[in-house]
């Protein structure tokens, strides 16, 4: 990656970037388990899967600052490009028949046959020009920005077996607005609100479906938040609450390959409220905490069969509480802990009332830093402690699969400075 940036005029600078970024990884998979019956059983089936991706991307633009009358200007003007390519082989191997999800059957991965060189299955193009003013006036205490962005997304896919020819094409375009206001009617507080639009990519089905390599057409997601932000001195706050809207997917079983297929069915619109509170309580006692409440339910479903449904993967409420302790008996060591809640999640957008239970996990850690008698510089070592109680639970039911939760992990590392 390459950035560069060159000061025009006192008031204008001009910059540029562009990066390339490329990576591949071979795996002999068991893939996810489908249930086959009520009591837990479940089937597997074995791949080899070569994979590559490359992506190209490149932005430039201008930034400059003006001044009309009692407006203050902050103006930006950019163009981007990028380009993303997905690369696959794949190679089946036979089911396996694992006993249940309670009392597994533990058997050796079977031989699996080389699928050869990954080749190019899908490809993203996407172009975007946008311009945006961040207007301040009565000394900064209301500042608003807008803006308009141009964006182009032009999808390919090849055949899933060959890599060669064509299969699917999509091409979209949009004009995307943008809206910000915040206003402070007292020294330590700041209210806001925003509006964006964005064109996003479609979802690429992965191997694991009837329909895999399916590119799922570009959308326009929108995105609506508002909150206060108050400084009470050595604690600051923040309370917001938003809405945001993306395709929805249903996941429905096929009998002619004993799989599942991905589907568009409506959009899945999020609603919630988010309320942190960090800063340090008292001398060396550092406070991090945050809740979300969202409520996410599915819309616009055909015949409205789902309507009001909870989405798949979305937990109700989610806590987070952490802290950092100063020791005063030992100068550079530092105390941390973290408590993670995580209410229930429907499984599957179909049936919302099979769900997943809630999950509540405690980190510990230590830091201690000591400047080296080597370098005259800092060093600090770190030892953490994730899951302390090796809670054993189901992290998320997201894009159909469940996954299972990481076991107590102990984590050691040192940074040195030079």
């Amino acid at each position: 990656m390459v950035r560069a940036e060159v000061d025009i005029l006192d008031n204008v600078t001009a910059y540029a970037a562009i990066g390339l970024q490329e990576f591949e990884y071979n795996q002999n998979l068991i893939s996810p388990a489908w249930i086959t019956g009520a009591d837990g059983s479940f089937q597997q089936y074995t791949t080899w899967e070569r994979l590559r991706f490359r992506s190209l991307a490149a932005n430039a633009g201008i930034r400059a600052t003006a001044t009309t009358g009692p407006i203050d200007h902050a103006l930006n003007l950019q163009v981007s490009g990028s380009r993303f390519s997905h690369f696959q082989s794949l190679s089946y191997g036979p089911d396996l028949d694992r006993g249940t999800i309670y009392d597994p059957v533990v058997t050796p991965m079977p031989s699996l046959t080389d699928p050869g060189d990954p080749l190019k299955v899908v490809e993203t193009e996407s172009f975007s020009i946008g311009i945006a003013d961040t207007m301040s006036f009565m000394d900064d205490r209301v500042q608003f920005t807008a803006g308009l962005r141009y964006q182009k997304v032009d999808v390919a896919t090849f055949d899933y077996d060959w890599g060669s020819a064509e299969t699917a094409t999509y091409e979209s375009d949009a004009w995307s607005p943008a809206f910000g206001l915040v206003v402070k009617p007292w020294e330590n507080v700041s209210l806001y609100a925003n509006y964006i639009q964005g064109l996003q990519p479609g979802m690429t089905v992965s191997s694991f479906f009837a329909n895999a390599g399916e590119v799922f057409p570009p959308y326009v997601s929108k995105q609506y938040e508002a909150g206060v932000k108050v400084d009470w001195g050595r604690v600051r706050t923040t309370l917001a609450a938003f809405q945001i809207a993306q395709p929805n997917v249903l996941y429905t079983y096929d009998a002619k390959t004993d799989l599942y297929t991905a589907a568009l069915n409506g959009e899945q619109r999020n609603r919630g409220i988010e309320l942190n509170a960090y800063g340090e309580i008292v001398d060396g006692v550092r406070l991090l905490s945050g809740v979300t409440f969202l409520e996410a339910v599915q819309t616009k479903t055909a015949d409205g069969a789902f309507d009001g449904k909870r989405a798949r993967g979305a937990p109700r409420v989610r806590a987070v509480v952490g802290g950092e302790w100063d020791t005063p008996f030992l100068e550079g060591l530092t105390l941390s802990g973290r408590l993670t809640y995580t209410s229930n999640q429907t499984v599957d957008n179909t049936t919302p009332d099979l769900t997943i239970p809630s999950w509540t996990t405690v980190d510990l850690g230590a830091r201690y830093s000591f400047d080296s008698r080597w370098s005259e510089k800092p060093v600090t070592v770190r030892f953490d402690v994730e899951n302390v109680f090796d809670k054993s639970y189901w992290v998320t039911a997201d894009t159909g699969f469940l996954p299972l939760s990481q076991p107590r992990t102990f984590r050691l590392s040192t940074a040195f400075k030079f």
